[in-house]
This record gives C-alpha cells, structure tokens and sequence, in this order.
C-alpha cells in the first residue's frame, strides 16, 4: 500500500507534473496543503486543502488510473478528514463520486446555501457541462455515528 504523507515544498513540480500526467488542470497556489500518496518513490495520488475565507476547499484529489481501486483515494480523504476536524470544507466532486466523499462526512447541498466562491464555481463548472456535486463537511461531524448536521 502506498504511503500517504504530506508533500514537502520541494515536491511541488513534481505534483504539478503528477496532476499534468491525470490531465487535471487545477494547478496548486501558494496556501494550499497537499497530500500525496507514493508507491516505489513515485506520486500516485494527490489532494490539495485550499484555505478560503472561513472555510477550506477540497481540490484535486487524483489517483493514475493504474493505482484507482485500491483504496488510496480513501485513504488520502481520510488524511484530509483529520485536518479538518475543526473546519468547514466545500469540495465540487463528480457526481458519480457522492458516496465517496460522504464517507468522510461530505453532504450534498445546494447552491444557494453555498458561500459565493463555491456557488460561483459550481456555477462555472455546470455551465461547462461538468456533472458535479456541491458539496460541505462541517466541523461537527461524527465519525463514529457516521452523522453531519447541516451548516
């Protein structure tokens, strides 16, 4: 199984070239915390935890296609799951990817309960033809009850 592990300040090239090789185009800012996952000395998954005004951003979580399955995209939201044990964070998954991101705690809500930056961006992506989801983990929920409580 892969190692999950915060990337270093060094790493950065490498995950913008491991983002390029899963053709996600999402970049990485100066604020934000990755993860990666590396099997053998080589990145097979990222995520990024975007700070926002109040709140974080869920981006770019990858997995190579070769690696998918294996449950090291789990894994990696697990590892974003315990940051933000005090956080409220917004993500915009694939739709088909609703029950994964639930098991952390994500809820789908709509966009009028969004704050502006996620509503905008959900906006962006839908009008774009993009089939994603809205949606927030709040800083109440239970893991154990597997219960969220809305915003």
């Amino acid at each position: 199984m892969p190692i999950i592990r915060v990337a270093e300040l060094h790493e950065i090239s490498a995950i913008r070239l491991f983002y390029s090789r899963c053709d996600y185009g999402g970049g990485i800012e100066a604020g934000d915390q990755l993860f990666v996952a590396q099997a053998n000395g080589e990145i097979v998954g990222a995520v990024r935890l975007c700070p926002g005004n109040d709140f974080i951003v869920l981006r770019g979580m990858q997995v190579l296609s070769t690696f998918q399955g294996r449950g090291i995209g789990t894994e990696l939201l697990q590892t974003c799951a315990q940051k933000l044990a005090d956080h409220v964070c917004y993500c915009l998954p694939w739709r088909h990817l609703h029950s994964f991101y639930n098991q952390a705690g994500f809820y789908t809500l709509s966009p009028a309960e969004a704050p502006d930056l996620m509503r905008e961006r959900f906006d962006a992506y839908t009008d774009k033809g993009l089939n994603v989801l809205l949606m927030c983990r709040c800083p109440s929920f239970d893991g154990e009850t597997g219960h969220s409580y809305t915003l």
